[in-house]
């Protein structure tokens, strides 16, 4: 599996917020760096879902997913599952 360059631009970062001497300078980094992070999370969970479900429709088993990208089958199987509810086939709304 391919690996991108983010993981050393973000221990870099890391080792800079720590070496900060200033507690309050420290912090106010550390807490820019858990936004960004954080702000990113979601989409980065939904490339890496429809990511997944490409590969289900191209044939890919939840084994093979579950190899390569070290997740539990289960876990792809939740990641697959598609999130859109259907529609009611009584015509009620739900509920």
């Amino acid at each position: 599996m391919k690996q991108g360059n983010l993981a050393p631009v973000l221990e870099a970062e890391l080792k800079r917020i720590a070496a900060i001497r200033d507690p309050e300078e420290r912090a106010y980094a550390a807490t820019q760096l858990i936004e960004i992070l954080q702000q990113n999370v979601v989409s980065t969970a939904e490339i890496r879902s429809e990511s997944l479900r490409a590969l289900r429709a191209d044939g890919w088993s939840l084994g093979q997913i579950s190899r390569v990208f070290g997740i539990t089958r289960a876990r792809v199987a939740q990641l697959t599952v598609d999130r859109l509810v259907p529609p009611s086939t009584d015509g009620h709304h739900g509920g």
